[in-house]
């Protein structure tokens, strides 16, 4: 039985959302290029920042070493035609992957995303806010 961290679990996630092929394509060169911890500057027409909670020990869980992390995916778009319509999508592409994920990740014991809810954080862009409680078999 393996186990994992936080950390690797966001670079995992960060490594699948980025091998999506978004829907609604402005051209090739619009995909989703992930940066943790810190959002970068907006490159082409989907950039991700993914953060987490430190993780903690469920008392309870399924086995010793259950942990639980929350992670936030915000996916920013800049303004354009059909922001809304992209954002939406994207939103139910990603999210869909978090379940596949949950079924093929032995250490991923169950995911729990919110509703993706929208914004607009500085310059007419849109960003995309999901968090997801992620439980996991951790390693300490």
């Amino acid at each position: 039985m393996m186990a994992t961290t936080a950390a690797a679990l966001l670079d995992t996630l960060a490594t699948r959302i980025e091998a999506l092929d978004p829907d609604d394509k402005a051209s090739g060169d619009d995909v989703y290029r992930c940066t943790i911890g810190t959002r970068m500057m907006m490159r082409g027409g989907r950039a991700v920042l993914l953060t987490a909670l430190g993780a903690n020990r469920i008392a309870g869980g399924r086995t010793c070493s259950d942990w639980q992390t929350e992670i936030t995916i915000d996916v920013f778009y800049p303004e354009g035609q059909n922001t809304m319509t992209k954002a939406l999508i994207d939103a139910e592409q990603i999210c869909g992957d978090l379940y596949t994920w949950a079924t093929t990740d032995s250490d991923v014991l169950k995911i729990d995303p919110d509703l993706a809810a929208p914004g607009s954080p500085s310059d007419g862009e849109l960003v995309y806010s999901r968090t997801v409680l992620l439980t996991y078999r951790g390693t300490y």
